[in-house]
């Protein structure tokens, strides 16, 4: 090989690096770039209620793990609760071991907080019933910043006959670090504690203890469970692995 031909290979071979160079500092700097927020003034939650909005999870039972999917459906009526609210459906994408194939959440706003009741189901593929008298349980303060603490009670599926029981809730924001998941790495979060008790089995400590970590426009990134009255066994853990929103232009009103 001649020295003309030698200087050329290493003209090539130092293109080559430098082209894979810039070529990673474009992929580092997408990764690094603003991820996804919910459209409108839903970019500002942190638990953003947008329509046709969509989250899947990587959940982790310990022993076992599926994929569930979140859909938002919108504001809808539900038997047994005036003025109804906004519904998200969750469905288990892999094995469900045991789940009900949808679960429906509400959520309503309501003295200051976003707050979700769980007790009702479908008795048709579009209409939604109570299962029984339930107050609203405390997701997040509205406008959520870190320093927040509250506590209270809720009734769970009460029935005229009886039955369904009364539950306390603890629950405290805090400010968190950036968060990475599957869905990209997030860091306008804040991070909500939530204890649940049961004062007729305990009423010296919480049953089980929840932590969820939730970004402006985007919601819940990571959720981690632990059985408190065991001395924090985790339970479940969940994780974003992808989201999509919808334009606000294809939205329906």
């Amino acid at each position: 090989m001649t020295d003309r031909h030698r200087r050329r290979a290493a003209e090539r071979a130092l293109g080559v690096a430098l082209a894979l160079t810039i070529a990673l500092a474009v992929a580092a700097c997408r990764s690094e770039s603003n991820p996804a927020r919910a459209p409108g003034a839903a970019a500002a939650e942190f638990f953003p209620l947008v329509k046709g909005a969509r989250w899947v999870y990587k959940l982790d039972l310990i022993v076992t793990s599926t994929e569930i999917e979140v859909v938002a459906k919108g504001q809808t009526d539900i038997d047994g609760l005036t003025g109804g609210a906004f519904v998200m459906d969750e469905r288990t994408v892999g094995k469900n071991f045991g789940m009900a194939p949808v679960g429906p959440t509400a959520y309503v706003a309501e003295d200051g907080f976003l707050a979700r009741y769980t007790g009702m189901d479908y008795t048709q593929p579009d209409h939604l019933k109570m299962l029984g008298a339930e107050d609203p349980t405390r997701v997040i303060p509205l406008g959520a910043t870190p320093g927040s603490e509250w506590t209270n009670e809720t009734r769970l599926m009460q029935q005229p006959e009886g039955g369904g029981g009364l539950i306390k809730w603890t629950g405290r924001t805090r400010h968190a670090d950036a968060v990475t998941v599957p869905a990209g790495t997030f860091r306008d979060v804040i991070l909500v504690e939530t204890e649940y008790w049961d004062p007729s089995i305990d009423a010296d400590r919480p049953l089980i203890s929840y932590q969820d970590w939730y970004a402006r426009g985007v919601g819940l990134l990571h959720s981690v469970t632990k059985n408190a009255h065991e001395g924090g066994k985790r339970m479940a853990e969940q994780t974003l692995e992808s989201y999509e929103f919808p334009p606000l232009e294809a939205r329906a009103p």
